[in-house]
């Protein structure tokens, strides 16, 4: 049986990026977070133990002007360009949140210093990490990690019921701003695979590459109490990777 270390990582970023999906303005979604602990691990030598991640938010807030994300010209982006560019949108955040993961216990050696060092060479969503916001905590055992991490935000899954609806009908229904049903909304889950995967250029760590169609689901926001009744963990809570028939998923719980 493979020794696993338990591992917190907390840190604040700067104009991240806003756009959870082409359709979908906002709060990142779990690929994103879970994509960051990839990268990190891959980073590191070491392997994400069942590519779980748990996230867990703590601040959050969209860069907005007059009730409108922040706007563009295209040409702005393209070194000074005098010609008159489009409009575009450039939507912008800026966020304080904690990542718990294990990872499996190898022959590379490492520790708090040298997870930190390599968080300080990361962005996160596109955004600027602050290096003094960066906190690190390394155990081995799993029911002490949560105890490094701090009140905040957790998101749990939704199933979508559809009683004759489209699917944006339904979407739509499950995320009205009802008085006691939380704060929920739509977030990128999946993807569908348009073909086979291939080798392309300019791929991370040599992976191949599919074009995919997106799959939009809902989450829906609960506080995380670190002394609560029912404990956080994550095995119940964490978010994970699964393939099947070419799809990809990213999914809550067993």
């Amino acid at each position: 049986m493979s020794r696993t270390n338990n591992v917190m990582v907390r840190f604040k970023a700067e104009g991240i990026s806003a756009i959870n999906h082409y359709l979908i303005y906002g709060v990142p979604s779990p690929f994103t977070y879970w994509g960051f602990v990839h990268n990190l691990t891959l980073k590191l030598g070491v392997k994400l133990k069942d590519e779980r991640i748990l996230p867990v938010i703590h601040f959050y807030k969209n860069r907005m002007s007059n009730g409108t994300f922040l706007q563009i010209r295209s040409n702005q982006r393209m070194n000074g360009n005098k010609k008159i560019g489009t409009i575009v949108d450039n939507p912008r955040a800026d966020i304080d949140c904690s990542i718990v993961f294990q990872y499996e216990v190898n022959n590379v050696e490492i520790d708090e210093k040298i997870i930190k060092k390599q968080i300080m060479k990361l962005r996160f969503s596109g955004g600027v990490i602050l290096a003094d916001s960066i906190e690190v905590k390394l155990t081995k055992d799993e029911n002490k990690i949560y105890n490094f991490v701090d009140k905040g935000y957790i998101f749990d899954e939704i199933d979508i019921e559809q009683t004759g609806e489209n699917i944006i009908e339904a979407i739509f229904n499950e995320t009205k701003p009802i008085k006691g049903n939380g704060w929920s909304m739509p977030t990128l889950l999946g993807y569908s695979l348009l073909e086979e995967p291939q080798s392309r250029k300019n791929t991370r760590f040599g992976y191949k590459h599919s074009f995919a169609e997106p799959y939009i689901g809902i989450v829906e926001y609960r506080i995380y109490e670190k002394f609560g009744d029912e404990p956080t963990t994550l095995f119940e809570d964490g978010w994970q990777i699964e393939t099947s028939n070419k799809k990809i998923k990213i999914t809550q719980g067993i």
